[in-house]
């Protein structure tokens, strides 16, 4: 894929980062449900600037919109072809995989805010054995460092 259109390894990892620290930081709100799963997107799109992107929400949609691959996506500025593609999920949902794996963007990234982590964890080994998916888990309280 044209390097137009991926993100370097150190630029991947801020990313990840950044979305530890925003799902962190959405922890503390009172939000929950659907509310958090927003605001998750509201965040994550906003970011998209900081990484020369444009974002696309699902929830702008107000349905599931069969051209946006996953909650989140971005795209360079300018060009409609997708550079990441973001599922936000609390439990391990096989459409969530299904819907990455089938998304043509350089990158997939599944951020995990939920409790089993081990269970998402075990789901990814057993069904991304190339690693396509990125996983972020965000986790449950603040840590002090960002490594998984």
């Amino acid at each position: 894929m044209d390097s137009e259109f991926m993100l370097t390894e150190p630029t991947l990892a801020d990313l990840a980062a950044r979305i530890r620290a925003l799902g962190m930081n959405l922890n503390k709100s009172a939000l929950k449900g659907l509310d958090y799963h927003h605001a998750f997107q509201r965040q994550l799109a906003a970011m998209a600037d900081m990484f020369d992107c444009q974002a696309r929400r699902e929830a702008e949609t107000l349905f599931e919109d069969p051209r946006l691959p996953g909650n989140v996506t971005w795209a360079r500025k300018g060009g409609g072809v997708p550079v990441v593609v973001f599922e936000i999920d609390s439990t391990v949902k096989p459409r969530s995989f299904q819907k990455l794996k089938a998304a043509t963007a350089s990158h997939k990234i599944w951020i995990y805010f939920g409790r089993d982590v081990w269970g998402f964890r075990t789901f990814l080994q057993k069904n991304d054995p190339h690693r396509e998916i990125l996983p972020v888990i965000v986790p449950q309280t603040f840590v002090p460092s960002f490594g998984d």
